[in-house]
């Protein structure tokens, strides 16, 4: 993945990575969305019986695109019919974040974390795990020094850090949230190439 789009190497698609790991694609029953734009809603055609589970906001804003931001949503991903499943927040929370569980019943415990700002209805998707939490923060923040409590985030031109205070309003509770519990959640974006391979190693 890049910040230009998608890869166009076949290998990286979720659903060559499924099959590599064994799995069939219609062993995918459930997809949990961070949000619906092009660069990660590019698979969903590729797993047409699972149930695509995303907020409430976030489909009616691809699906009405009513706004110049909005055309980052491409209705060809959607086009087989998805089974939407569509939440929004019930007063629920998750460290201090309104937040909803998904899917409840099975283990592990998977929340959506509302994070809108990139999009009306971007989310955060947290899993528990054995020794705690990981929260995929999908383009919450673009760079690991965006929210890193021990450094200075990136410096951004001065025309820029209006539109990032809209687009990524959340960093700076993102940031103290890894400074109060790093030691039990695990935080991670979309895009960030350092970050990736931190966790693939």
């Amino acid at each position: 993945m890049t910040l230009s789009g998608s890869s166009r190497d076949v290998a990286e698609t979720a659903a060559h990575q499924v099959v590599g790991l064994g799995y069939r694609i219609e062993d995918v029953g459930h997809i949990v969305q961070t949000h619906l734009h092009l660069d990660h809603a590019g698979g969903l055609p590729d797993f047409p019986h699972a149930k695509v589970l995303v907020h409430k906001l976030e489909l009616e804003a691809a699906m009405q695109r009513k706004s110049f931001r909005d055309l980052f949503y491409l209705p060809a991903h959607w086009a087989h019919g998805p089974q939407w499943v569509t939440h929004q927040p019930t007063g629920q929370k998750w460290f201090g974040f309104e937040a909803l569980r998904v899917l409840e019943g099975i283990s592990p415990e998977i929340w959506l974390v509302p994070l809108p700002g990139h999009t009306r209805g971007h989310c955060g998707v947290a899993v528990r795990q054995e020794d705690g939490w990981l929260l995929h923060c999908g383009d919450a923040y673009i760079s690991r020094s965006d929210i890193d409590p021990f450094g200075s985030p990136r410096a951004k031109p001065h025309w820029m850090k209006p539109l990032a205070a809209r687009l990524f309003p959340h960093a700076p509770r993102l940031r103290a949230l890894l400074e109060e519990h790093g030691d039990e959640i695990e935080i991670f974006c979309s895009h960030d190439p350092d970050e990736l391979a931190r966790l693939q190693s």
